[in-house]
């Protein structure tokens, strides 16, 4: 290459950047307002808007500093416009803001002569409350959301009343590089901002589309300025560099429940397992400056996070979405391996070690005994990514977790192995085609129900689940008054607690029959392992204050619990009715101590417990 050549490469970028405003605050949190200051080069005008939307030749000319006021608060209440199926569509009367602004350099002809710069403020005395969670300020031309023909926030010209799906109609509902926008993405913890970048947003996922909170996914491109989202978002993932990243709504989980934890708490709950996991956290959203409530900043399962995490280029990662195409790669190879898995007889000593060298086959146990634990109602008609490359076997990577800890309408180990040809969803017979030659062959189904029982007892144990409960529980109790107040999802502070109440009976029951359970279905006797197969249980032993007493009853009878401390105290008594079969029955707020629990009628009929 010519030495000019190089020179004018050096000099271009210099040129843009001398074009930028300059701002006399970096955005990030404040206690109090200020007046900001904004400078260019040259004769040039500087032209600045506070809604979000990209200044042009006819927004504000910057004449004096701004005062970060209420007054800077943007005036375009887009709240208050119809982004939903008029079904699901909650507008309040007001929202929180914090304070955008968007400026960018124009000449004599009021021709734009530099980029736009856009800074974010989190004022505190402005929004009267304090903030834990990092916060994330998307900002997007305001046409590009709401108009009719070509926003996709709203119903738009693609919404048909008339249709007997309507709700699955809509603008919201296109798909595709031409329904990108584009948009500033700025990341904010620590009280500074730590990303701040154009980048392309489009709406994500499928039954949220039509609700006001809306999932949306970040893609960063080169065209837009950087190749990727460079900061190390997850503690739990050493990468720092992301191709693209998702914005999942608190609302997600409605109307299955309203607490809106459960894919963050499975994810969470999978982060030790041998199958691969999506890196989640919480964040709060502010567009165009309006509040939008609480999101989980997530990674996306496509091929880059394949390369990520395993170091694969991109281009040589096949992956697979819900059994039959392939997203990313060679379709071919997923192709040939499903129609040989068709005939496979996975008895046959041949047979079974082609599969072993076709499936990552302790990584899948792992995938499969989670998704039967949560009792995941999406699946696995839905919501299956699997990938491979050259040299690596077929592995399935564990993502949406919101429809989950809740069985009691409908049979998650039926779902689990169904050969019904009638059925679609959430099940099928295409569906669940590895899962039941993994479970034909005797040495891998003894294999399961052993590493369920070693799951139970340590990562998805009782202790463990009620800890994530209660860590993600007090991150976001702080937001929930706001979260109620702008999208009424979930209707109170009460129906949130409510909700998690109800995971948290799930997770406990669950912790005591999930291997019992899982051995009856397989046809496995409880002498085959090392089950505790005794009358009388405590867990988690020991304690934090609240336990659990398990006892198992051959018949409907009364009996008569009796707790004593150390030294023989009568400290609790009161009766019980139970039912044949597996009874639970809490024992909260325990003061710190060792106790014994007496159940009458029961030979051997003692139970000790420490609470620390």
């Amino acid at each position: 290459m010519r030495p000019w050549v190089l020179l004018m490469l050096l000099v271009i970028p210099m040129l843009v950047v001398g074009q930028e405003v300059q701002f006399s605050h970096e955005g990030g949190f404040y206690a109090e307002p200020f007046s900001l200051s904004l400078s260019g080069s040259g004769t040039n005008t500087i032209r600045y808007t506070l809604n979000g939307s990209e200044p042009t030749a006819i927004a504000e000319k910057y004449t004096e500093p701004i005062a970060m006021t209420e007054r800077a608060f943007s005036h375009s209440d887009i709240f208050r416009l119809q982004n939903a199926a008029p079904e699901f569509w909650y507008a309040p009367d007001t929202v929180e803001h914090i304070i955008v602004v968007r400026a960018a350099l124009f000449d004599d002809a009021r021709q734009r002569v530099g980029p736009v710069t856009t800074q974010s403020y989190i004022i505190g005395s402005l929004l009267g409350r304090s903030i834990g969670l990092p916060v994330v300020s998307l900002c997007v031309d305001s046409a590009d959301l709401f108009d009719y023909d070509s926003g996709i926030f709203v119903p738009g010209r693609h919404y048909d009343p008339a249709d007997p799906n309507s709700h699955r109609t809509g603008n919201y509902y296109m798909r595709g590089r031409e329904w990108e926008r584009t948009a500033h993405f700025a990341y904010f913890e620590g009280g500074m901002q730590r990303v701040g970048q154009t980048c392309g947003v489009r709406i994500h996922g499928i039954s949220q589309r039509n609700k006001p909170q809306k999932a949306m996914t970040l893609y960063a491109r080169e065209e837009y300025g950087k190749k990727k989202f460079e900061y190390p978002f997850f503690g739990n993932r050493p990468s720092k560099k992301y191709k693209r990243l998702v914005l999942r709504s608190f609302q997600a989980t409605r109307p299955y429940t309203s607490d809106g934890v459960h894919d963050w708490l499975c994810q969470r709950l999978a982060d030790p397992l041998k199958c691969d996991n999506l890196a989640s956290r919480p964040v709060l959203l502010f567009l165009n400056g309006e509040y939008w409530g609480i999101y989980f900043l997530e990674e996306k399962p496509d091929e880059h996070y394949i390369e990520r995490l395993y170091g694969i280029d991109d281009e040589n990662v096949t992956v697979v979405e819900n059994w039959y195409l392939a997203e990313n790669g060679d379709q071919q190879r997923w192709d040939d391996f499903h129609s040989r898995l068709l005939t496979i007889d996975a008895t046959c000593a041949a047979d079974s070690a082609w599969l072993a060298g076709e499936v990552d086959i302790d990584a899948f146990i792992d995938y499969m005994l989670l998704e039967l634990f949560i009792a995941n109602a999406d699946w696995p008609a839905n919501n299956v990514r699997c990938w491979a490359s050259e040299g690596r076997l077929w592995r399935f990577v564990f993502y949406d977790g919101d429809y989950t800890l809740n069985d009691r309408w409908f049979d998650r180990y039926a779902n689990l192995v169904c050969d019904d040809t009638a059925v679609s969803y959430p099940t099928s017979p295409h569906a669940t085609l590895l899962m039941r030659r993994l479970l034909e062959n005797p040495t891998w189904r003894r294999r399961s129900a052993e590493r369920l029982q070693v799951l139970a007892g340590s990562y998805l144990s009782y202790g463990r689940c009620k800890d994530l409960l209660e860590e993600i529980s007090t991150l976001l109790e702080p937001e929930l008054a706001a979260q109620v107040a702008r999208f009424n999802t979930p209707t109170s502070e009460k129906e949130w607690r409510d909700d998690l109440e109800l995971a948290d009976d799930y997770l406990m029951r669950n912790a005591f029959r999930i291997t019992e359970d899982y051995l009856a279905f397989l046809g496995l006797g409880a002498e085959t392992l090392t089950v505790d197969s005794t009358r009388l249980k405590v867990m988690p032993n020991p304690t934090v204050g609240d336990a659990l007493l398990l006892i198992r009853s051959e018949w409907g009878r009364d009996c008569t619990v009796t707790i004593y401390n150390a030294v023989g105290e009568v400290q609790r008594t009161f009766g019980h009715v139970l039912h044949p079969g597996t009874n639970i029955i809490r024992l909260p707020h325990m003061a710190p101590g060792a106790y014994y629990i007496k159940v009458d009628g029961f030979p051997r009929g003692v139970r000790w417990v420490t609470v620390k």
